[in-house]
C-alpha cells in the first residue's frame, strides 16, 4: 500500500481485513486499485473492482497475471 493511503499501522490489519475497516474512501480504493494494476501489470474491470472487499479478493487476479507472465518467458 502506498504511503499516501496508509492510515492504519501494518500490524493492525491482514489481507482479510475489509478495505472499509482501513478507512479507505471510494477515491482511496480507486487509487489503490490503479496502483496495483500498474505494479502488477493487470487490468481490474470496474465491475470486479466494485465487488472486492479486502486484499484477499485481489490476490487471485495478481496470481493469474504472474502465472501468465512466467508462461510467456
Amino acid at each position: 500500500m502506498s504511503a499516501s493511503l496508509s492510515r492504519t499501522k501494518v500490524a493492525e490489519f491482514s489481507i482479510e481485513t475489509p478495505l472499509e475497516d482501513l478507512g479507505l474512501d471510494s477515491l482511496d480504493r480507486l487509487t489503490l486499485f490503479f496502483e496495483n494494476e500498474e505494479y502488477f501489470n493487470v487490468a481490474i474491470p470496474d465491475t470486479t473492482a466494485s465487488q472486492m472487499k479486502c486484499g484477499a479478493d485481489l490476490w487471485p487476479m495478481f496470481r493469474a497475471a504472474n502465472t501468465l507472465a512466467h508462461q510467456g518467458r
